[in-house]
C-alpha cells in the first residue's frame, strides 16, 4: 500500500531512546533491566495481500471518489510543471509495482509488468490517410521471460496522460474537458491504429490521468466497427469510454483505490 506505516517515535531495547526520550539500555548500559518489545499496532492500516481484485474490467467497478469541493483560482495556484505529476504517478506506480500483489507470487516470475517511464510519439494514418499524432507519457507494459530475456509482450497495458492541473470545474468539483477527453481519444485511436504488437486487436485502451496528485481511469473501448465506420460521411457506431471516479493520493482512501485499481490492471493484463 501506499500509506506509511507511522511508528510511536519510541525506539527498542538496542541502544535507542525509550519512552522518556532516555537511553533505555545500550550501549555502556547494557547490564540494565530491558524492557519487553512492543508489537506497535498500526491504526488504519491495511495488508495489501487482503485487498480483492475483480476478476472483470479493471476499472467497472470503482467504489467513490475522495474528491471534496474545490476552488479552481486555489487549484491553479498550486499548479507545477506537468512534468512534476509525471514524476508522482511513476513513482506511485513503482511502489505499487514493487510491493503489491500479485508480483509477490513464485509463479510470476516469468511474466513482469513494468513502469515505462518515456515519452514516446505515437503516429498512425486512417485509411483515408489522416495522420492521427498523439504523445505517450509514459505507462505500464507486460515483459514475458523467453530464453533467458524478458521481452515486451504488451507495451501499453497502461498509457498515462499528465497535465500540470486540473484543467474544469463543474459545482466544484473537477470534471474532465471536451479538449483533454478528445486528447486521450487521439492517444487511444492512436495506439489501437498503430499497435506494433497486435495486443490492441481484441482489448481496450485504459489511461490514467493525472493532474497534481489527482487522478482517474478511463478505459476505450474500441471496436473494429468504429474503425471501418471513423471516416464515413454518418457515422452510426460509437466509442464507449467508461471512467473511475477521481482519486485525491494525497488522502488515504485515494491511495488505496489506487492500489486496488493498479493490481486489478496487472492481473487483467
Amino acid at each position: 500500500m501506499m500509506t506509511a506505516m507511522m511508528t510511536d517515535g519510541n525506539n527498542d531495547d538496542d541502544g535507542n531512546n525509550d519512552d522518556d526520550g532516555n537511553n533505555d539500555g545500550g550501549g555502556d548500559h547494557a547490564g540494565r533491566p530491558k524492557r519487553a518489545r512492543r508489537n506497535t499496532q498500526q491504526q488504519g492500516f491495511v495488508d495489501s495481500s487482503t485487498i480483492e481484485i475483480e476478476s472483470s474490467s479493471p476499472i467497472q467497478a470503482s467504489s467513490q471518489g475522495s474528491m471534496g469541493y474545490f476552488d479552481a483560482e486555489t487549484h491553479a495556484l498550486a499548479a507545477a510543471p506537468e512534468d512534476e505529476t509525471l514524476r508522482l504517478i511513476t513513482c506511485a506506480l513503482r511502489h505499487v509495482l514493487y510491493f503489491a500483489p500479485p508480483h509477490h507470487k513464485p509463479d510470476m516470475s516469468a511474466v513482469v509488468v513494468e513502469v515505462r517511464d518515456a515519452k514516446v510519439r505515437l503516429a498512425a494514418s486512417t485509411p483515408l490517410g489522416y495522420s492521427l499524432v498523439a504523445v505517450d507519457d509514459g505507462g505500464l507494459c507486460l515483459r514475458r521471460l523467453h530464453e533467458g530475456v524478458y521481452q515486451t509482450n504488451r507495451k501499453y497495458v497502461l498509457m498515462l496522460e499528465t497535465k500540470n492541473k486540473l484543467q474544469c470545474f463543474q459545482e466544484g468539483l473537477p470534471i474532465i474537458s471536451d479538449t483533454c477527453l478528445a486528447q486521450m481519444t487521439c492517444q487511444a485511436l492512436t495506439a489501437k491504429i498503430a499497435d506494433p504488437l497486435t495486443e490492441l486487436e481484441d482489448g481496450s485502451v485504459i489511461i490514467l490521468h493525472a493532474a497534481q496528485h489527482y487522478v482517474c481511469f478511463l478505459q476505450f473501448d474500441i471496436p473494429e466497427e468504429y474503425l471501418d465506420d471513423l471516416e464515413s460521411a454518418t457515422p452510426t457506431t460509437f466509442l464507449k469510454v467508461s471512467r473511475t471516479h477521481w482519486y485525491d493520493l494525497d488522502q488515504r482512501g485515494g491511495r488505496s483505490n489506487f492500489v486496488r485499481i493498479i493490481r486489478s490492471i496487472m492481473k487483467w493484463a
